[in-house]
């Protein structure tokens, strides 16, 4: 993914393929690339820096970014569409590169994106899928 931006339908991203450019229409980008060097030379992130639709965060270890993993702007505002999880997290979670964080951070994320797609009555055109209520929602040990 080379960039992403602002579209009626949520975001057009523009993706580097094998047979040259393409742009996508997307609800929600999630980065959860792994760790890597600052924000500012990965292009995806550098380019999402470069159009104010992210900041990198205080300490220049990954991005700045609400409680949630919503991206913050460059006016510190959340953004509704774009989220991240896992190494680009470091400057404001610090340990999370570990699987138990990481797993914890995206069933946090999910249950978010599901419930927003549920709130705008979307929840049988998106993803196929329904939210369960979680009291309803019953595993076995094994």
């Amino acid at each position: 993914m080379t960039g992403a931006d602002a579209s009626p339908a949520g975001l057009t991203v523009r993706v580097a393929a094998g047979d040259g450019p393409r742009e996508l229409d997307v609800g929600w980008v999630v980065n959860g690339t792994g760790p890597g060097s600052p924000a500012d030379r990965d292009p995806l992130l550098a380019g999402l820096i470069a159009a104010g639709e992210a900041r990198p965060d205080p300490l220049g270890l990954g991005l700045a970014t609400a409680a949630s993993g919503a991206l913050l702007d460059a006016a510190g505002r959340p953004h509704d569409r774009l989220f991240t999880l896992g190494p680009t997290l470091r400057g404001t979670l610090y340990e999370t590169t570990a699987i138990p964080e990481i797993r914890a951070q995206a069933a946090r994320l999910a249950r978010r994106l599901v419930d927003s797609v549920a709130a705008a009555g979307r929840a049988d055109t998106v993803f196929g899928c329904r939210r369960v209520p979680s009291a309803s929602v019953t595993t076995t040990e094994s």
